[in-house]
């Protein structure tokens, strides 16, 4: 059994007849977005509350792939380059995706990675030169 997306009347599943389509052979305007039915936040009637399918929520997933993403690459090129700055911008880029609820545990991760590496590098020639300079002085 086949489901097409128009009812008996030819009209879409939200009661609007698809686009290009006139009643009678003569032209249908397609509403305004004024027209829509909407909620008091000004968000389309039709949609509830954190629907993947808001265009509004949308583009916040789309946002929040690509800070995941970014922080994924952040941290990998971070492993060979400059771990002590790329790290912390993986963290930062991962959180934001986790704000918008966008799982970013590989660039969390990495970010993390980088970080410890970056301090571990940094603070290594620090810690042997305090070694040194203590067993030269005693």
């Amino acid at each position: 059994m086949s489901h097409s997306r128009f009812d008996e009347h030819g009209r879409t599943h939200r009661g609007y007849a698809p686009s290009g389509y006139g009643y009678s052979g003569h032209h249908q305007q397609s509403p305004q977005p004024s027209q829509y039915p909407t909620y008091a936040d000004g968000s389309p009637a039709g949609y509830a509350a954190g629907d993947v399918h808001h265009p509004v929520r949308q583009q916040e997933l789309m946002q929040a792939q690509s800070w995941a993403t970014a922080a994924l690459v952040l941290g990998i090129v971070g492993l060979f380059t400059v771990p002590f700055i790329l790290g912390p911008l993986a963290l930062w880029q991962a959180s934001k995706a986790r704000r918008v609820g966008h799982d970013a545990s590989a660039g969390w991760v990495l970010g993390w990675i980088c970080t410890l590496w970056g301090a571990a590098v940094l603070l290594a020639p620090l810690i042997l030169a305090a070694l040194f300079l203590g067993a030269v002085s005693s």
